[in-house]
């Protein structure tokens, strides 16, 4: 983090019109658990002791535009039935404008955890932590007003704690023709190297992606169309190609209230998903999927949100199959819903509501594994000051599955007290 604060420093002095924004928090947590390791047959309860702080900046000029959070979170089980591990976060990213509209540089570095093994408990025990760093250039050639060709290039380092590390480089060509204000149409060529320090457990590999797509936006919405093909280069197993598109729309019911739905193929790049990487606390997340392989992902998603003064609600439901191109254990079905609700109540304070649903069918055990997760959360924020805010969290994370010795429930109770700097 230190490196990167010193760059934004000194990128920021090349220029003196530019505005820096600082914020910073300071939180106590005291949280009560009923089965904090998540086992069939739980000891006893724990109660967890948390100091979490935070510091964000934001920098904006004509010549660079930055953002960094970063956040250090000290854990102490009073029990000792989970690791007291703290945990550390950060997100920064850096863009250099060194000829505007011309060329670009962009450094990225993401600090944070993900599962060791995402068929294990999502529990601190089961974390690793992940550093990925990224740094190239956009360099944009204008042919004239409706033409552009852009150039990308990409130098990616991931550091794990257990022996996944590797470096990638990644390239892309996108000839972009604008047929007028509304309809924008691109050709795109992508490729992508990926290392392993440790060939033998993580596949070398090469891909190539060609496709096409096309994007109408008008009034606030907007609808797309991407197709073309993937090319797949591995040291593992036979080469293969593989089809991607994607078909979506975003649209602006009214100005409170907009829909979105998805239909797409891709194939994901699994070690560079960090999935849930900035939200919340890692253990209060849905199962993650993260290993070292590319897997042929098909999607499907409708959503619903609605923002007004008296009420937000979004509410996603999802449909994805996941098959590896090296590593089948992982192979899935899965569907679910997301539900996020809440309302101002009196003076500031907030009430919300969390469900988050998710069935999984791990297709390629020995035995087919079928998991149903839950969580639902019901929260309340109390705005004691103008800088001082009481947050009250009641939840519940279950998983059913068909192997009995995997179910669970854990309830907690979250207290904590937070001042934050406006």
């Amino acid at each position: 983090m230190l490196r990167l604060i010193a760059i934004l420093i000194l990128l920021s002095s090349l220029n003196n019109s530019y505005a820096t924004d600082l914020n910073y928090s300071l939180a106590l947590g005291n949280e009560f658990f009923t089965n904090v390791n998540q086992v069939n047959d739980p000891v006893s309860n724990e109660q967890l002791r948390t100091l979490a702080g935070e510091v964000s900046i934001s920098e904006s000029s004509s010549f660079l535009q930055a953002a960094l959070t970063s956040s250090y979170r000290i854990q102490n089980y009073l029990n000792d039935i989970e690791v007291d591990e703290n945990q550390a976060q950060l997100n920064a990213n850096i863009l250099w404008l060194a000829y505007p509209g011309r060329l670009e540089w962009l450094l990225t570095d993401i600090y944070t955890q993900v599962a060791i093994n995402t068929l294990d408990r999502d529990v601190p025990s089961n974390r690793q932590d992940v550093n990925i760093l990224t740094f190239g250039p956009n360099y944009f050639i204008r042919l004239n007003s409706v033409n552009t060709i852009n150039l990308e290039g990409r130098l990616i380092g991931q550091s794990f704690e257990n022996d996944t590390d590797n470096n990638r480089i990644t390239t892309a060509v996108r000839y972009i023709h604008n047929m007028n204000s509304y309809l924008n149409l691109a050709l795109n060529l992508e490729g992508e190297i990926a290392k392993f320090d440790e060939p033998e457990s993580d596949s070398n590999f090469d891909r190539h992606d060609l496709f096409f797509n096309a994007l109408y936006s008008r009034g606030g919405s907007q609808m797309g169309i991407e197709f073309g093909y993937v090319d797949i280069d591995n040291d593992l197993v036979n080469n293969t190609t593989e089809s991607r598109y994607r078909l979506f729309l975003e649209s602006l019911r009214s100005n409170t209230s907009s829909l979105n739905m998805e239909l797409s193929k891709n194939v994901v790049d699994r070690g560079s998903q960090i999935v849930n990487s900035n939200e919340g606390t890692p253990s209060d997340s849905l199962l993650d999927s993260f290993e070292n392989d590319l897997s042929i992902t098909t999607n499907s998603t409708f959503g619903y949100e609605v923002n007004s003064d008296s009420v937000n609600v979004t509410f996603n439901i999802f449909k994805q199959v996941n098959e590896g191109t090296v590593v089948q254990l992982f192979d899935s079905n899965a569907n679910g819903l997301n539900i996020r609700t809440s309302w101002p109540a009196t003076r500031g304070d907030r009430v919300a509501l969390d469900i988050n649903a998710r069935n999984t069918d791990f297709i390629n055990q020995p035995i087919i594994r079928k998991d149903q997760d839950r969580i639902y959360a019901l929260s309340y924020t109390y705005r004691a000051r103008r800088n001082i805010n009481l947050n009250y969290r009641l939840s519940s994370i279950e998983l059913d599955s068909n192997d009995d010795s995997l179910d669970f429930k854990d309830k907690r109770f979250l207290i904590s007290v937070e001042y934050f700097s406006n």
